[in-house]
């Protein structure tokens, strides 16, 4: 018998997806200042949250009306086959936990991936009608508009912007590659539009926003997507003439900026030693295209490292983001003299070398299937005669701008929900022939499956047990992780400890609230040990501890987790004075250089340990081999002089505080400094003695001796010119300083230029 039919109900379901929709096309907008992460976290929160509400009325629709259940396509197959492989490496994986939650810096993970896979599958199977397409491509399109002209006033300083002034401008997105990726898909959106309105109002309004947004995209001075932009240039010129649509005017519209851009690019080249392009930073940049550049050194490394991670885990990977463990796996020393203390990479930069290391194979194979069968689908189509030659030019351009940008970088929340709308509106298109205004009512025979009186509720019930047991919970966190954060960097310990018990009760992924919670605990007690009772400190380092051995069953290959659990048993040790601690120390430090032997910080933790142990030599080995490791870093030779101090060999210990200052090792407290710095003025060493003076007025800044003494030290031999620019610091740190340095100013300047003439 057949169930009865509801239309006005389906009508108010396509309504509420369809507004839902729009909704999530305006999440790139979305920022929520006072949160952590402010441009990711929230964002991610709301789009997965109206996801997961219009996804939930779809099934409803789907299960009424066989019409809005997604036909087989190419793409819909190799998008399918991509999660089916992301799924299963997940499970299958080096840390599950992480691969399904991801962390909160990206808000990636398989969780959050499949909420794009339902979006993709929504959008194929709701919009039916051409001006459904229309109505959200202008809306996207309108989006980065707004995005563009809110970057422009975050570069003009404007105050209702998040960061202002910035050079590399990143919008609401919040990073400027992001952004550059972002925009870069609608550029070809807006020529899209160009070539299909009809109208010349239209035409200069899509040319108008490609305009906007073009400067913008330049304004981010991302050179990975420049480049894929330059190189759809050359592609655009071939395809024309290979299709032979040069004649179309629009064709020749494009032809012509098309050949001003090359003119632009070929000029400021040419040119660029020219004072003009060396004073423009983003002229600069883009044509500062160096192997050397230290930012092109880092990828050049992560990607090795990332392909030997692949080559190691070949059928499915390590598991969607668990590429820091290859990175770590890889890792050398030598990382550091392009990165500082930057040496935490969870993203190999390069989409391919990511998807390859963390999936796999298959993972790659099928990413790649996206690309090849969303081409083939292109070229269907155009032989249909269901798009026109310049619209496939275009749309293939996209896809191939994106593709070479990735190569550089790697997707946000921003990035994926425009790209999992173009791949829809492919399939749209090449199915637009067979899409009828018939086909939103059911079949004969084939009507309502399951009633909606049974399913509506179940899937609102299942909707609101995801929001109030999963999305709210995180939003709140995300505040109250924000607040921790804040107040462990101000010291305020009761509130920051507070805050992160809270977090690691509410968060749904332990991992992440361990690891802040470790890492502030550690920095506060580090820079003051008198920062609460002693009782309180240890009892609340046992609690970091116990934290993070949950963080480490649930990410057993991460070796920056026992690296972090090294350090909570160090500064246990220390605090507690306790022995008991420093094996347990040591044998998750041993873990933690075994899973990275080419990193450096393992080593430094256990020398200390040994040093706590009074197992000088030891220590001192393992000093040794992070030197053998890296030479450059000045770290290593700091905690030799400690060694040293501790044994009382004081020769050997100046002669690592020479190394280190040599070295540029940025102190931390002043109480590092003042007992030293009486040595080289004995011994007469000008330059060291400069540069602790230096250090001095760097961490009391308020200090005026610390700026009299490095004056005096600087005039004493006979850096005029250096001592007249610290004056002006030292002015410009303490106003009420500023008598006195102008007085020593005339002084000073008067005798450098007696010294000149006698010269």
């Amino acid at each position: 018998m057949m169930k009865q039919y509801y239309p006005k109900l389906e009508k108010l379901l396509i309504f509420l997806i369809i507004g839902g929709s729009f909704l999530a096309i305006l999440t790139p907008l979305v920022v929520v200042p006072n949160s952590y992460f402010p441009y990711i976290i929230q964002k991610t929160i709301i789009f997965r949250t109206l996801i997961e509400l219009i996804f939930a009325l779809y099934l409803v629709l789907a299960l009424m009306n066989p019409a809005y259940r997604p036909k087989k396509s190419l793409i819909f197959w190799s998008v399918s086959a991509f999660f089916l492989v992301m799924l299963a490496s997940t499970f299958l994986g080096q840390s599950p936990t992480r691969s399904w939650w991801g962390n909160w810096e990206r808000m990636f993970g398989t969780f959050n991936y499949l909420h794009y896979f339902l979006w993709f599958v929504i959008l194929i199977s709701v919009f039916k009608k051409v001006k459904q397409w229309n109505k959200v491509l202008n809306l996207t399109l309108l989006v980065s508009f707004a995005v563009s002209l809110y970057s422009i006033s975050q570069r003009l300083g404007l105050s209702f912007t998040l960061q202002q002034g910035l050079e590399r401008v990143n919008g609401t997105i919040g990073n400027s590659s992001f952004l550059a990726s972002y925009l870069l898909f609608h550029l070809f959106i807006a020529l899209l539009f160009v070539k299909e309105k009809h109208g010349w109002l239209w035409k200069i309004y899509y040319l108008f926003v490609f305009i906007i947004d073009f400067f913008v995209l330049m304004l981010t001075a991302t050179r990975g997507a420049q480049l894929a932009l330059f190189i759809s240039v050359f592609v655009f010129i071939f395809l024309v003439l290979i299709l032979k649509i040069w004649r179309e005017k629009t064709v020749k519209l494009l032809l012509l900026g098309c050949l001003l851009l090359l003119l632009a690019v070929s000029g400021i080249i040419i040119f660029k030693d020219q004072q003009l392009i060396k004073d423009n930073y983003w002229l600069r940049r883009l044509t500062t295209y160096s192997l050397n550049d230290n930012t092109v050194q880092t990828r050049i490394r992560s990607w090795t490292w990332g392909l030997k991670g692949f080559r190691d885990h070949l059928i499915l990977g390590v598991g969607p983001e668990n590429y820091q463990n290859v990175f770590n796996q890889y890792f050398e020393a030598d990382f550091y003299q392009y990165t500082g203390n930057e040496v935490w990479f969870d993203r190999a930069h390069n989409t391919l070398v990511d998807v390859a290391s963390m999936m796999g194979l298959f993972g790659l194979l099928t990413y790649l299937s996206i690309f090849v069968l969303s081409f083939t689908t292109l070229k269907e189509t155009l032989k249909k005669e269901g798009i026109s030659r310049l619209s496939f030019v275009i749309i293939f351009l996209l896809f191939s701008s994106y593709f070479v940008q990735n190569i550089f970088v790697f997707d946000s929340v921003n990035s994926l929900i425009i790209f999992y709308l173009i791949l829809a509106y492919i399939v749209f298109i090449n199915n637009k022939s067979q899409i009828t205004g018939s086909e939103t009512t059911p079949e004969s025979g084939s009507k309502i499956i399951v009633s909606p009186l049974i399913t509506l509720p179940i899937a609102l019930i299942g909707f609101f047990v995801l929001f109030f047991g999963l999305n709210l919970p995180a939003s709140r966190t995300n505040f109250i992780v924000l607040d921790a954060y804040i107040a462990g960097k101000y010291g305020e310990y009761d509130k920051a400890v507070s805050g992160f018990e809270k977090a690691e009760q509410l968060a749904e992924n332990k991992i992440e609230p361990a690891v802040l919670y470790s890492a502030s605990l550690n920095e506060m007690i580090a820079a003051n040990t008198k920062i609460a009772p002693t009782a309180r400190e240890v009892s609340d380092l046992k609690k970091s501890i116990k934290y993070m051995e949950k963080a480490i069953e649930l990410d057993p290959q991460n070796m920056f987790l026992y690296y972090l659990q090294a350090k909570n048993y160090s500064l246990l040790t220390e605090i507690s004075r306790e022995a008991k601690y420093i094996e347990k120390g040591i044998e998750v430090a041993k873990k933690a250089n075994e899973l990275s032997p080419g990193n450096v910080r393992p080593l430094w933790v256990l020398a200390q340990f040994y040093l706590l142990s009074s197992d000088y030599q030891t220590s001192l080995n393992y000093l040794d081999q992070s030197i053998s490791l890296n030479d450059q870093l000045p770290d290593p030779y700091f905690y030799k002089a400690v060694v040293y101090n501790a044994q009382g060999d004081t020769a050997k210990m100046y002669e690592m505080y020479d190394q280190l200052i040599d070295h540029n090792y940025v102190f931390f407290t002043i109480d590092q400094i003042a007992p030293i710095i009486g040595h080289y003025s004995e011994v007469n060493d000008a330059n060291r003695s400069v540069y602790l003076l230096k250090e001095l007025t760097r961490l009391d800044p308020q200090e005026p001796n610390y700026w009299d003494n490095l004056v005096d030290a600087l005039e004493e031999n006979a850096r005029y010119d250096e001592a007249l620019t610290t004056l002006k610091e030292a002015a410009a740190a303490i106003p009420s300083y500023s008598a006195r340095a102008y007085d020593r100013y005339q002084t000073i300047f008067k005798k450098q230029n007696e010294v000149n003439q006698t010269n």
